[in-house]
């Protein structure tokens, strides 16, 4: 089974390279992890695909769907803030996989440290502790509801 992890960044911070991925390293599920470097900084990490893009040409869709033409079994989308909690990151996410009607999957991000309030308040309210599981029929039927918090 073949995992591509796909990490677009545009001037990362020093604790891309030193925590970040070396934590995407220590997963006792492998993955391939390919860079897409939209950034002024040349930035190699070592055993790692880098692809080279214009930051005229980054935009959230069309970037990760450049990944697509890597083969692979499952993408794993990531953005270079997001820091793995522990070593299962890979192996939970493909857990969820065991149902034959799950199609995607995701992670709960949870805030650093030394977050500020906004970034606490929507890292819990976007991903809460309990997990849950959704379907198409818990989709909205007409419109997007649009919620403003003041």
């Amino acid at each position: 089974m073949k995992i591509q992890t796909i990490i677009p960044i545009f001037n990362p911070q020093v604790s891309f390279s030193e925590r970040i991925v070396p934590l995407l390293q220590k997963q006792t599920v492998s993955s391939a992890l390919l860079v897409i470097n939209s950034g002024d900084k040349d930035l190699t990490i070592a055993k790692r695909a880098t692809l080279k893009i214009q930051k005229s040409e980054f935009n959230h869709a069309n970037t990760r769907n450049l990944a697509l033409n890597y083969e692979a079994d499952f993408y794993l989308f990531m953005t270079q803030d997001a820091m793995p909690y522990d070593e299962f990151l890979v192996e939970n996410l493909l857990k969820a996989f065991a149902d034959d009607d799950v199609v995607v999957a995701y992670a709960r991000q949870i805030p650093y440290k030394d977050a500020d309030a906004i970034e606490v308040f929507a890292r819990t309210t976007n991903y809460p502790l309990i997990a849950k599981v959704k379907s198409k029929d818990d989709l909205p039927t007409m419109g997007i509801k649009t919620f403003f918090l003041f």
